[in-house]
């Protein structure tokens, strides 16, 4: 990727494009816990 043809625009498209895939949300939340109590995010075992 040449960083002067990937503008600001561009990265938020691609951002958002990938936050719509439910594939993102299934790696995260496997490798993820949220600790409420603690209000942390924190590497699952």
């Amino acid at each position: 990727i040449d960083p002067d043809q990937f503008t600001f625009n561009k990265f938020i498209r691609f951002y958002m494009q990938l936050m719509e895939r439910h594939e993102i949300d299934k790696i995260f939340d496997a490798t993820f816990e949220i600790d409420r109590n603690k209000s942390i995010l924190a590497i699952a075992p």
